[in-house]
């Protein structure tokens, strides 16, 4: 059993350990440049600053009966777009991406807003839980990030205009 709820302060150290992920999803966050093994604890304060200034517009943790964080979603603006276009930012822990889409269901994406997602292309899971929110692949960015064993990976775009 999972819940989906807003972030807080005391996720902090749960949502280090969910980005810590190894084997799993490679393009772990977009918004906050997390590739491969990654450390999301100098980008909890960047997203409560953000979160508290508005950028990121929403954010939410799915967590399960004992309070492991084994989600997390984020929408805040596509950086580099010059806010013409959102991004929707979300890491799923692999024992839990069939609820995913419980924590994507609690990201409201705006009316007539243009939104990414981006994911790696071995991360099939991702993929098509964004083609089940109704996201189409738009582009591939051809060998841009690398894998632990340092194998260069494409990068896929899914658009959306919600």
């Amino acid at each position: 059993e999972t819940t989906v709820a807003e972030t807080r302060w005391e996720d902090w150290p749960k949502l280090e350990a969910l980005y810590a992920l190894t084997g799993h999803w490679q393009l772990k966050s977009h918004h906050f440049q997390q590739f491969g093994h990654a450390c999301f604890e100098s980008a909890y304060p960047a997203l409560r600053r953000d979160m508290e200034s508005g950028s990121i517009i929403c954010t939410r943790v799915m967590r399960t009966e004992t309070g492991a964080v084994v989600g997390h979603a984020m929408l805040g603006p596509d950086l580099g777009w010059r806010s013409r276009a959102l991004a929707l930012d979300f890491m799923v822990h692999p024992g839990f991406v069939p609820q995913a889409h419980e924590l994507l269901d609690a990201i409201a994406l705006p009316n007539g807003s243009k939104v990414h997602a981006y994911c790696d292309e071995r991360a099939t899971d991702k993929a098509e839980l964004l083609e089940g929110m109704g996201f189409e692949r738009e582009a591939t960015l051809s060998k841009l990030i690398e894998d632990e064993n340092h194998v260069l990976m494409d990068v896929l775009v899914y658009g959306n205009t919600a």
